[in-house]
Formats: C-alpha cells, structure tokens, sequence
C-alpha cells in the first residue's frame, strides 16, 4: 500500500538536513509513525469487515479526512481554485482512482483475507507501478527493474495460492486487494503528473473530497437497497476516527514531513516494514499469527520491491522511494 501516499509530495530523494543526527532521528520516527498508523488501518479494515459495509467505511473515513483538511485549505489563494478547475477531469480520475476505489477495495477485500495479506498486496505496489509504467507510458524497464519484479510477482502468487497449486482454493480477498493494488498503481502514475504549480494541500483537499462525492451515491444506494451495516457503537466511531483521522491526515502529514528531512530513498527503506508491523498489531488486536507461506512471500515482496524501488531507472519514472497515498 500515496499522498497522504503519494499524495505526491516530494519525491526529490534529498535530504534537507541529514548532516544533523537529531535531525535524521527525527526524521525515521516520523516515518516510523506513518508506518506504524497505516499497519492500524489494514488492521481496522479487516476487524471491522464484519461489522461495516466496506462503501460506509470507505464514505465516513474520506468524509472525515476532507473535513479535517478544510480548515487547512479554506484561505488557500483564488489561483490555486482556478487550476483545480481548469484540471477538473485530472482531479476526477485521481480522487476516484486513488481515494474511491482503491480504498473501497481494501475494505471489501478485509472482510475475507487477513491484515498481513492486504499489507503484503499493499506494499507490492511500486512493482506494478514499474509494470504499467512500461505499457502506458513506454518507459524502458532495466535488468534490476525486471528482477525485482519477477522475484515480487512471485511472492505475490505465493500468497494468494497459499503456497500450493494442489487442491488450488482462491481466496477472494486476495484477489479482491490484488485489483486494490492495481488501482492503486494506476492512481500513482497520475499524481506523477499532478500539475508542479498545484499546492501538496489543495491538492489532497480536492481529491479526498471528489473521492467522497463519487462515494455518496455507492454510500447511499448501499445503506437503502442493500442495508448497509455501520453500528454506531464507540468501538466502531473510534475506528472511523483512526482512519478518517489518523491514517488519512497525521500519518500522511508525517510522512511527507520525514521526507524532507532524510529523503525518499531513507524513509522507502523504513516503509517496508508496513507488513512487519501490520502482522504485529494484527497478532496484538485480533490474534491473527502468520503462517509461512506469509513469512516466505514478504521476504519475496520486500526484496522484490527494494530491488526493483532502488535500481537505476531510464526515462521518467524514478522510483526513488516508494509513493505515499490514500491507502495507506
């Protein structure tokens, strides 16, 4: 698993400050935070699959975050309105890309895989970013590139094959996240292109509440035809304030900030620890323990995506580090 991910910040691979310890320290715990909230959110979307319907979640959590982003934005400068207007339609499919869809997927797929399978999908992204990179955008793919991305795919079928081909079973999760991811990637390439004169919290602020939009319509059909679930209980308003708050707003916020202060390359190697600490918190809060076929396809995953993330690029795809965004 933008943006808050991907949301596109800064992606420059500099550090502002690393000749400073506490400076860099400050930075890895930044860092280490986002990690630590985005492995809350796998785990929220698979603690509560049974409980809220996925559109609900997915409704409340981006309606939450837009409203925490308003008072941020709400004096920005008229020009910076005029250009989310004159790139409407770019506004459109990124919101619906990267803060609909994907995240609705996520949701749907945690009713039935675990919190550590949607992290390991999750964070084998940038490989299919590298992948449709090449078949949109006829960006070359180097030796290290195709490595890294052989060894990842195969963690990937490892995991939603449970390690076996005999007596194959599917497991819609998986596959179901798998289509997340995908979305996920395709959401990447276009915040790449986000326009340079578009300010990082406007443009958050428009694509979290166009993303809402797209979901008011799914939200409502979902609550009077299909009878959608949302318990008001605490444990249920807590969680959507985790996730509406905490995964949506603080951990992107502290994410961008770490990559100013140590780089995209320096805070990519700490982002893939989001399976590590999800497979934690997913043992602490719901008593999930991983299996081996899980431990063999995130060593596959993790080496696949650092190979791949970190090897010399050709064109204008540098993967300097991995992309921030909304499904973390």
């Amino acid at each position: 698993m933008t943006s808050l991910r991907q949301y596109a910040a800064v992606h420059t691979g500099r550090s502002t400050d690393t000749g400073k310890p506490r400076a860099f320290w400050w930075g890895c715990g930044l860092a280490l935070l986002a990690v630590m909230i985005w492995a809350g959110n796998f785990v929220a979307a698979r603690g509560l699959g049974d409980e809220v319907s996925p559109v609900a979640l997915s409704f409340w959590r981006w309606t939450i975050a837009t409203a925490v982003l308003v008072p941020f934005v709400a004096r920005a400068p008229v020009a910076q309105w005029r250009l989310c207007r004159a790139h409407v339609g770019y506004l459109c499919l990124t919101g619906f890309l990267g803060v609909a869809a994907f995240n609705t997927l996520v949701y749907i797929a945690g009713r039935t895989t675990s919190a550590t399978n949607l992290a390991l999908l999750a964070v084998a992204a940038p490989v299919f970013i590298v992948l449709l990179a090449r078949v949109l955008d006829r960006t070359p793919i180097t030796g290290p590139q195709l490595a890294g991305t052989v060894i990842a795919l195969g963690g990937v079928g490892a995991l939603i094959t449970g390690g076996t081909l005999i007596g194959l079973r599917w497991h819609s999760g998986d596959l179901w996240m798998l289509l997340g991811t995908l979305t996920f990637a395709c959401y990447s390439l276009l915040v790449r292109r986000k326009p340079p004169e578009l300010g990082n919290s406007v443009f958050l602020a428009s694509i979290f509440g166009v993303g809402t939009l797209f979901l008011l319509p799914l939200y409502l059909g979902d609550l009077l035809l299909l009878g959608g679930r949302m318990p008001l209980d605490g444990r249920v308003l807590w969680s959507l304030l985790y996730v509406g708050v905490l995964s949506s707003a603080v951990a992107f916020a502290a994410w961008n900030r770490s990559i100013e202060i140590i780089g995209a390359s320096r805070a990519g190697f700490l982002y893939y620890l989001t399976p590590v600490a999800t497979a934690l918190a997913a043992w602490l809060v719901l008593g999930e323990r991983a299996g081996w076929v899980q431990g063999a396809a995130m060593l596959l995953i993790v080496c696949g995506v650092f190979v791949s993330n970190h090897a010399p690029t050709t064109g204008r795809t540098t993967s300097r580090g991995p992309e921030t965004g909304p499904g973390k």
